[in-house]
């Protein structure tokens, strides 16, 4: 991720990266600690990277249960209603890091030009 990330903040450093976590779901041991290692990895990034947020689905998004699984899945994949709730949480999560953030997205608009204001 790094290393992409590094190759993006070249090309336009003033780019806002959002890094999503694995959702909480359960599973083995080994399962639990790989997506508890990604979680880590992905705050860690956004402390390397400037204009970097993490979207926390592990923290503030429903557990992908067995329940879960009958609303939101099909064959081992999300359904329609499924990615239209992970896309609504991203929508949220990223309107909440905007309005709890102001000062860091009021030249969004203006990226990759010589326009800056503030």
């Amino acid at each position: 991720y790094g290393a992409i990330v590094s190759r993006y903040k070249e090309i336009q450093p003033d780019a806002k990266f959002f890094f999503v976590t694995f959702p909480r779901s359960v599973g083995d041991e080994a399962h639990i600690n790989r997506t508890k290692s990604h979680v880590k990895a992905m705050h860690d990034l956004s402390t390397v990277f400037e204009n970097a947020y993490v979207i926390d689905l592990y923290e503030y998004g429903p557990t992908y249960d067995k329940e879960f699984e009958k609303k939101f899945y099909l064959h081992y994949h999300l359904n329609a209603s499924g990615y239209i709730l992970t896309a609504r949480m991203v929508d949220s999560y990223i309107d909440y890091i905007v309005r709890h953030n102001p000062e860091d997205f009021q030249n969004v608009p203006f990226i990759g030009t010589e326009i800056q204001f503030g």
